[in-house]
């Protein structure tokens, strides 16, 4: 595989420290679910968080195979205390947005740089990002049809725990 291009190789690197933010945006906020007795919703974001670590890999091997040394920078403590479920899911979806905006401006300038490569490997990425917005929203939409009723919520979170 050839040499990344500067430009994209930095978005990319950018984007590794990114999802190492964002999982532990997601394992900040299990915490948080865990400290409230959420324990199903807890473990769905658990969950997240291996996912988006995952994530960050993938995106280190291909900078790697590109002769890219990866740098990490620091990482900046995420949000700690939300006000309800709600709240937190409603954080999480807008997270994922942006993660969404990242990946497409990435894939805009390795298109420039017709760096097919890192395109393909954006485009795997937007393609996951349909689904994780898609798995936000329904969550979002159940839980205020719940309409503030926790009891409502206790059973919902036991079916978040099933993630695998």
């Amino acid at each position: 595989m050839s040499k990344i291009n500067q430009t994209v190789g930095e978005l990319l690197e950018k984007q590794v420290n990114n999802e190492l933010y964002a999982s532990n945006l997601y394992l900040q906020m299990g915490f948080w679910f865990e400290s409230q007795d959420w324990e199903g919703s807890a473990h769905w974001m658990f969950q997240q968080a291996k996912e988006e670590r995952e994530h960050a890999l993938s995106i280190a091997n291909h900078l790697l195979d590109r002769e890219w040394k990866v740098k990490l920078n620091t990482i900046n403590s995420p949000k700690n205390n939300w006000e309800s479920p709600l709240e937190v899911w409603e954080d999480a979806l807008q997270h994922e947005i942006v993660v969404t905006n990242s990946f497409k401006g990435i894939m805009g300038e390795a298109k420039n740089e017709e760096d097919y490569q890192s395109e393909e490997l954006c485009y795997k990425f937007l393609a996951e990002q349909v689904e994780e917005e898609d798995t936000l929203n329904k969550i979002i939409k159940k839980v205020k049809a719940f309409d503030g009723n926790l009891g409502f919520y206790v059973q919902y979170d036991q079916y978040l725990g099933q993630r695998e």
